[in-house]
């Protein structure tokens, strides 16, 4: 992963536990909207996670690699 990914799998990490990861890429655009509008993310963090060159699901497992790692 390059440095604006790991970035990105931050934020991700930063996601509340319901929200809809796997479904993400299924959604359109107006259901990521509203779903970011309830992540609890700052709008700088959710207008980067919608621009996110990875899939949401990849930045997750990223971050459970890491903490796999970490423990």
């Amino acid at each position: 992963m390059n440095d604006a990914q790991i970035n990105d799998a931050k934020l991700v990490k930063k996601l509340p536990s319901d929200f809809s990861i796997a479904n993400w890429e299924s959604m359109n655009t107006k259901a990521q909207l509203k779903a970011m509008q309830h992540s609890g993310l700052s709008d700088k963090e959710q207008w980067a996670l919608l621009n996110t060159t990875a899939p949401l699901s990849a930045l997750n497992q990223h971050n459970q690699a890491q903490s796999a790692v970490e423990t």
